[in-house]
C-alpha cells in the first residue's frame, strides 16, 4: 500500500509528518523477583481452575496476561539491548585507545571505533528497525485490514455507488479519487478512542472515528447491529490493547461483548479486532495465516 497520489494529498501528508504522534513508551523490564512472583500467582490461579499437574509454561502465559506481558518485555529488552551494551563497551575502549600517546594504540582505537560504527549501523538496519516497526507503526495492521475487509467491484457502477453511500454514511466524506484507496472495503473500520493520525493516513481519512466511548453506540446503530446481529454486517475495531477491557467492553452491547477476535495482534500497542455474525454464533477456529495465530478474545 502506498500513500495517495491524489492532487492535494501531498500537502496533507507533509503536515501529518509534524502532527502525527511519534512517541512510544519503551517496555520496562520487571525484576527477576517480580517475574517469579507473577509465576507463583499464575501457577496458583491455574491450579485452582484445572486441579491438575503438570502445568506448562505456555498455559501459565495464556491464562495470566500480566505474566505474559512481563516475559514479552524481558525478551524484547534482551534482544534489543544486549548488542547496545557490547557496542558501548567497544566504543569506551576505543576512546581510551584514541587518547593514548602510543601510535599503535591510537591506530587500534580507530579500527575498534570503526568496527563499533559498522556494528551499530548493522544493528539499526537489520535488528532494531525491523523489530520495532510492526509495533511502532500501523502500516502492517492496515494492510491486514484491507486484505480482510471484503471488496466492492471497482468495475461495477452499482458497487461504486454502494461504496460511496457507505462512505457518506459513516465517514461523511468521499475521496475525490477513489482509486487512491487500496481496496473498496465492504466492512467498515472503527477507530475506537484513537487520535494518532496514522489511522487517517493509512485509510485515506475513511476510518470511522469514535473518539469517545459514547460515540460507539450511534455508529453501531447506523450499521444496524446495536440491538441484534444482521447478516453481512461484519466490521472491524482498531484500538489500543490497553483499552479493550477497560473501555471497549463496557461500550459494546451485551450481545457483542467478547464476540470478536484479534486478526492483528502482533503490535505491542495497537490491535485490530474483527466482529461478524459467524463469530457470534460460534467461536472461531483456525488462523488467517500459517504462522499467525488468531486469538479469540475472552
Amino acid at each position: 500500500m502506498t500513500p495517495s497520489k491524489s492532487p492535494g494529498q501531498g500537502a496533507q501528508h507533509w503536515v501529518n509528518l509534524f502532527t502525527y504522534k511519534y512517541d512510544r513508551d519503551w517496555p520496562l523490564q520487571k525484576s527477576q523477583e517480580q517475574i517469579e512472583a507473577l509465576y507463583h500467582e499464575a501457577t496458583s490461579a491455574t491450579w485452582r481452575s484445572t486441579l491438575s499437574f503438570p502445568i506448562l509454561s505456555e498455559d501459565l502465559r495464556k491464562g495470566h496476561q500480566e505474566l505474559d506481558q512481563a516475559l514479552k518485555d524481558q525478551e524484547w529488552n534482551q534482544k534489543l539491548l544486549n548488542p547496545i551494551r557490547w557496542i558501548t563497551l567497544i566504543m569506551l575502549i576505543s576512546l581510551i585507545l584514541l587518547g593514548s600517546r602510543y601510535l599503535y594504540a591510537r591506530r587500534l582505537g580507530v579500527l575498534s571505533s570503526t568496527l563499533a560504527a559498522v556494528w551499530m549501523a548493522y544493528y539499526v538496519l537489520h535488528l532494531y528497525l525491523p523489530t520495532v516497526a510492526p509495533h511502532w507503526s500501523q502500516w502492517e495492521l492496515w494492510n491486514e485490514y484491507y486484505s480482510r475487509c471484503g471488496a466492492y467491484d471497482r468495475e461495477s457502477k452499482e458497487d461504486e455507488a454502494k461504496f460511496k453511500a457507505q462512505l457518506l454514511r459513516f465517514s461523511e466524506r468521499v475521496p475525490r479519487h477513489l482509486e487512491s484507496l487500496p481496496t473498496w472495503c465492504k466492512a467498515p473500520a472503527i477507530a475506537f478512542r484513537m487520535n494518532w493520525r496514522g489511522e487517517a493516513f493509512y485509510t485515506h481519512n475513511t476510518v470511522v472515528p469514535a473518539l469517545y466511548t459514547k460515540d460507539l453506540k450511534p455508529i453501531l446503530q447506523t450499521w444496524g447491529i446495536w440491538e441484534r446481529w444482521e447478516s453481512g454486517k461484519k466490521f472491524y475495531i482498531f484500538t489500543e490493547r490497553s483499552r479493550i477491557k477497560t473501555e471497549l467492553e463496557r461500550s459494546l452491547p451485551k450481545h457483542l461483548r467478547g464476540k470478536y477476535k484479534e486478526v492483528f495482534g502482533e503490535g505491542r500497542r495497537f490491535v485490530l479486532l474483527e466482529v461478524d455474525q459467524d463469530d457470534v454464533a460460534k467461536p472461531h477456529q483456525g488462523s488467517s495465516k500459517p504462522n499467525q495465530q488468531v486469538k479469540q478474545v475472552k
